[in-house]
């Protein structure tokens, strides 16, 4: 068989962005934790291999091309004429179309992102996360690098300890409404994840004599923020109850 006649029978591959397979039931009219996390490990896993396919893209050796990169992503250009445009979710151009179109009809300004990184470092916990991951890296910086690079507990520390506070304020971007605390709560449980990771780490460090001590430090503050952090988790779940009529 003719290669042309294989690649001619493939079937076409629903673009990763638009399979909805493993998603939430959108008609929902609240998500839950669960919902929400779902959401997040599928979207997780489809920047992961839009990341996968664009290393490919670069390996290839072929002219930067950001047509062709597109094309061989699954994407297309969108020149808002498209008859399918309203089946896909991932058009975001389109979806942006009709929010002017909206605004324009019915006179509501564009609305203006708000600021708020000020906002989220007056919640204690982000606070306390944000200056533990600082800890951290002003200690591995001090350190030579020989003393880290064969030991996986230090790989397991940097990859970790900076996802805490990222996490909380990404909760708290997303708000504290019925629509989305949720989501809220499940990036807090995000960020409780990579702590515990960052402490299980600092543990390992402060069996070794020319850790010991500033890991054992470090692990206790690592500990404190995320006994604080799961106190908003439970926080932020009671008042989800309250805003979806399940009182405890």
């Amino acid at each position: 068989m003719q290669g042309g006649d294989m690649a001619e029978r493939e079937p076409e591959m629903e673009p990763i962005w638009e399979d909805r397979g493993a998603m939430p039931d959108f008609e929902k009219e609240y998500w839950d934790e669960d919902d929400w996390e779902r959401f997040m490990t599928e979207q997780d896993r489809k920047v992961e291999e839009l990341i996968r396919l664009d290393k490919i893209f670069l390996d290839s050796g072929m002219r930067p091309d950001i047509d062709r990169e597109f094309e061989l992503m699954g994407f297309e250009r969108c020149d808002h004429k498209c008859k399918e445009c309203a089946e896909r979710s991932s058009c975001w151009e389109y979806q942006e179309q009709l929010a002017e179109e909206s605004r324009e009809a019915t006179g509501t300004p564009e609305s203006e992102v708000p600021d708020i990184e000020d906002d989220f470092h007056q919640i204690p916990v982000q606070r306390a996360c944000s200056d533990f991951a600082v800890e951290v890296m002003r200690w591995l910086h001090d350190l030579p690098e020989e003393a880290w690079e064969s030991e996986p507990a230090f790989k397991k520390l940097i990859e970790n300890c900076g996802i805490p506070g990222a996490k909380i304020a990404g909760g708290h971007g997303l708000g504290y409404s019925p629509d989305t605390i949720c989501g809220n709560v499940a990036n807090c449980k995000r960020a409780a994840a990579a702590l515990s990771r960052s402490v299980e780490a600092l543990a390992v460090l402060a069996e070794r004599p020319d850790t010991a001590e500033k890991a054992r430090v470090l692990k206790l503050d690592g500990e404190s923020a995320l006994s604080d952090l799961w106190v908003r988790i439970e926080e932020l779940r009671a008042e989800a109850r309250r805003l979806h009529g399940h009182p405890a």
